[in-house]
């Protein structure tokens, strides 16, 4: 059994105001106006600057800094040597584990006021010759040299949600020599229907989350996090809010899609913004009654050391990224041997989020039409 949320590391950003239970069914909705994309970033680095529950949730999460440890050290030719780029730096974990790697110079873009903390502690590690932490979006970051790899940690529940990957993709398209690389390279997202809504939610406060976690990473393959502790122990009385968890058994997902791959050294920033996920289950091997879609993705460092895989799968161990649950407005039963076919539609909404619409129609005659806006979630 493993986590389901309909939300990822902005739910953290955002401090308290956090959705639970499962995402908001629209019957309509209106795409809404295009504001500026970086103007939002940075105010949510901002917020989560204020927040320090927020670095201390992603470095405790085994699975994704065990992760990216892994796929760096294991593919060390692609930094030894070389110069890097760390977008949305948060901790400096990565810039880190790159110098570790080998990398030459790193340069940590960082648009929020962590960034002084990073500088000061990449001080305490002996890391401020070759770390540079720029304060700036990624729209605004002046890099004084190209780079031949860009690691980051942009990647939001369902992978493109946030839409941070796509100021990773900016700083690729200015910054990025020829031939240069990105990591991780690739991910896969994955849609599956669930047969129940048999769930049950896990409720921590704020504190209770803050112990069990604060003290467990003060270090972290030689880095020292001592200073991230300290802060977040000070925050801790200063925002309390509620982790709820909802649980789904991989089991009980009775039809899954072929994966819909996003290269990240060949994909345009648009198609990031506007994609559809071919759908096709079936033939069903009994019959069943569907509930919702569940929605999750993995990803891999890919080089002359062999591929590492991230995988935030129900059948895989728990990430912070968990899962994304898109409950249907009414369940449907489907017999043995039907099939369907269809598309996830994914449109960026005017906030952080996507509009996600679902056309999907069985063999059996019958045609399903919904859409969630996932950003509304968020506001």
């Amino acid at each position: 059994m493993v986590g389901v949320f309909v939300f990822g590391y902005a739910g953290y950003f955002l401090g308290s105001r956090r959705p639970t239970g499962s995402t908001t069914v629209t019957d309509e909705y209106v795409v809404k106006p295009e504001i500026d994309a970086a103007r939002v970033r940075a105010n949510i680095f901002n917020q989560m600057s204020e927040d320090w529950s927020a670095q201390v949730s992603m470095l405790s999460d085994t699975v994704r800094t065990e992760g990216y440890y892994e796929g760096m050290m294991k593919n060390r030719e692609a930094f030894e040597g070389k110069v890097a780029i760390d977008v949305g730096a948060g901790s400096g974990i990565l810039s880190y584990f790159a110098t570790k790697a080998g990398a030459s110079k790193v340069y940590a873009i960082e648009p929020s006021a962590v960034a002084k903390l990073v500088a000061a502690n990449m001080k305490e590690n002996g890391l401020e010759d070759k770390v540079t932490v720029l304060n700036s979006v990624a729209e605004e970051a002046d890099v004084p040299e190209k780079a031949d790899v860009i690691v980051a940690e942009a990647f939001g529940y369902f992978a493109v949600c946030e839409r941070m990957l796509e100021s990773w993709l900016l700083i690729r398209d200015k910054f990025l020599k020829k031939g240069g690389r990105m990591f991780p390279a690739k991910a896969r997202l994955y849609v599956g229907l669930s047969r129940t809504t048999d769930r049950f939610a896990h409720q921590q406060t704020h504190k209770e989350y803050l112990d069990s976690s604060i003290n467990q990473h003060e270090e972290l393959h030689g880095y020292d996090t001592t200073l991230y502790s300290q802060r977040a122990h000070q925050m801790q009385a200063r925002n309390p809010w509620n982790m709820a968890a909802e649980k789904n058994d991989y089991e009980r997902i009775v039809g899954l899609a072929e994966p819909y791959v996003q290269d990240y050294e060949t994909m345009s920033i648009d198609e990031l913004r506007h994609f559809s996920i071919p759908l096709k289950f079936g033939p069903m091997k009994t019959k069943t009654t569907v509930y919702e879609l569940i929605c999750w993705f993995d990803f891999d460092f890919t080089g002359e050391g062999g591929t590492v895989t991230v995988s935030t799968s129900p059948a895989a161990e728990d990430t912070r990224w968990h899962q994304i649950q898109l409950a249907l407005k009414s369940e449907f039963s489907v017999a043995e041997g039907d099939t369907a076919e269809g598309e996830l539609k994914m449109d960026v909404n005017s906030f952080q989020g996507y509009l996600i619409r679902l056309d999907l129609t069985w063999s059996n005659g019958k045609r399903i039409q919904q859409s969630w806006d996932l950003g509304e979630q968020l506001n």
